[in-house]
């Protein structure tokens, strides 16, 4: 409204002094080169002047408008013009409509663009909703110029976007703290192989910071090799994995190291773990299997193992001997069905009635045996072989053969001298009783029983010598001092002195005893009933003297 009001007193003033004076002139009214005329000339010079700036203030509005944004022109603080869409047509009307926490910053931001043409940018929010406007402010031809425009739904998208960005930074720092905390090196790596991140256990391991290693492509292992293995990870699409010694903070340790293609195409992911500790025990599983072979390799005994597969792992010398085996064929590691079928073929086998279902049963206890398994083997040879198997630590079974032949035999011919001799010790008169070392009963015979009037449960093998002499408290005359009694019994038949004696009961019977130590420690006793003979002895002693002194 304010525009038009200055466009009618422009037009009033150009009739005034320019339209009105210059009729004058034309109608020789006033002379030429009189003051009218320098008043006229002047006047058409205003004309001038007045189109021209009425042409840039349309070419200024038009401009305004074209622009599709609320706008006002402003004079000092008044509004000379504005938009239709513009609030108000005051900077007081725009004032109301501002929420009063952002008002203070708007007036500060007006005063300084009218009184210093400082231009601005700033964001306000109405007092009754709550949209959010753009408020700029700038000069244009000597005025200032406020653009007005509603960001309300760019603002909401800002702030879900800056939402957004915020969750992605804690998502990376939670990211980056969680790398920096795992017990194993991380990197990665672009199309050209170059590291671009580390984590903070890969940039302590190579004692540079993180920004260090990437300008200077700080690598782990040698520099050359460790881009050999990432691009050969990219044009396989497999990961690859090298196991190397690497001098890490400064200590040599033993890393395995993992480069890992991307899906998308790019780069790699780098992993090394320190697996000192497993090299170490990995060092020492290898000395002591060395050292369990070699302890095998001088066993007489024939060892074979064989793993879950059936697969012969493991022979010595003394499996070769016993089966006459030919070593070339032991060494193409040949299943343990081909090393039966070799076997049969060459009569180390007992002659089975179903080799097959034998064959078959073997194979299947080298995934389902539990427990050791013992066996006697009688072969065609006439040998007799002894077989322990039991499962391997490592899956599949140990086998360990040897030949017991002479042993049995040996066995045989012991047992037949064991027996004669037990049956000659059986049917002696005397009683006879072996002690062993420990003082625990080892042998006796019916006659030791039935002489000291023992039952089957009254002794037996394996009681103690002072158990026994226990039993025979009632067939002594101690005196009423048992223990010290007891005490020398003992010691008589102990201290590996050979000697003879005789004992009274106290039922009258003498028995005679003979106590003969052995070498391996043991002590052995023979009792004697002496009663006759000792009665005799003492008549014929009577008799004699008797006759003595009538002579």
């Amino acid at each position: 409204m304010e525009a038009y009001k200055n466009l009618l007193k422009n037009i009033a003033l150009f009739l005034l002094i320019g339209a009105i004076p210059s009729i004058c002139w034309a109608g020789g009214l006033v002379k030429p080169l009189s003051f009218t005329s320098l008043f006229l000339l002047l006047s058409g010079l205003f004309c001038i002047l007045w189109l021209k700036a009425h042409a840039s203030s349309h070419a200024l509005r038009k401009l305004l408008l074209a622009r599709g944004e609320a706008w006002a022109l402003c004079e000092g603080d008044q509004v000379i013009d504005h938009s239709p869409s513009f609030p108000g047509d005051s900077l007081e009307s725009l004032k109301e409509l501002v929420h009063p926490e952002f008002l203070p910053r708007m007036e500060h931001a007006l005063k300084g663009l009218i009184q210093d043409h400082h231009p601005f940018h700033l964001r306000i929010q109405t007092a009754e909703s709550e949209a959010i406007y753009l408020l700029e402010g700038e000069l244009v031809d000597g005025k200032a110029v406020l653009w007005l425009k509603n960001i309300t739904d760019i603002a909401h998208k800002d702030r879900l976007q800056m939402e957004v960005l915020q969750k992605h930074e804690i998502l990376l720092t939670n990211l980056q703290n969680t790398m920096d905390t795992l017990p194993f090196l991380v990197w990665h790596r672009d199309d050209h192989q170059r590291i671009t991140y580390c984590n903070l256990p890969y940039s302590k391991a190579v004692q540079m910071p993180p920004q260090k290693v990437y300008e200077e492509g700080v690598e782990l292992i040698q520099p050359r090799f460790a881009k050999i293995l990432a691009r050969k990870a990219v044009n396989t699409g497999e990961k690859q994995v090298f196991e190397s010694a690497v001098i890490a903070s400064g200590e040599r340790r033993y890393f395995r190291i993992i480069e890992i293609p991307h899906n998308q195409g790019h780069g790699t992911q780098g992993i090394a773990f320190d697996i000192s500790d497993l090299s170490e025990a990995r060092a020492e599983i290898n000395r002591l299997i060395d050292a369990h072979d070699e302890v095998l390799a001088h066993l007489s005994t024939a060892v074979s193992i064989y793993d879950a597969e059936g697969v012969l792992q493991y022979y010595n010398q003394a499996y070769i001997d016993l089966h006459n085996f030919d070593e070339d064929f032991l060494k193409t590691q040949p299943r343990l069905d081909e090393v039966l079928e070799d076997l049969r073929s060459r009569r180390q086998l007992p002659e089975y009635a179903d080799f097959l279902s034998y064959k078959k049963k073997l194979l299947n206890l080298l995934k389902e045996q539990v427990e050791p398994l013992e066996e006697l083997m009688h072969l065609p040879d006439e040998r007799t072989l002894r077989t322990y198997s039991a499962p391997h630590p490592m899956g599949g079974l140990l086998f360990m053969s040897e030949d017991v032949t002479d042993y049995l035999a040996l066995e045989r011919k012991s047992k037949t001298i064991l027996d004669a001799h037990q049956a000659t010790l059986d049917n002696l008169f005397e009683g006879v009783v072996v002690i062993g070392s420990d003082n625990r009963l080892k042998i006796f015979n019916p006659s030791f029983a039935r002489l000291w009037n023992f039952t089957s449960e009254d002794v037996g093998v394996d009681q103690h010598l002072a158990t026994i002499v226990e039993k025979l408290k009632d067939q002594f005359d101690y005196k009423e001092d048992w223990e010290s009694y007891k005490a020398q019994f003992i010691e008589k038949v102990t201290d590996r002195v050979p000697k003879t004696g005789q004992l009274k009961r106290r039922d009258g019977m003498i028995v005679s005893y003979r106590y003969v130590p052995l070498p391996n420690g043991d002590h052995m006793i023979s009792y004697t009933d002496a009663t006759d003979t000792t009665r005799i002895q003492q008549m014929l002693q009577e008799k004699n003297e008797a006759l003595e002194m009538a002579d």
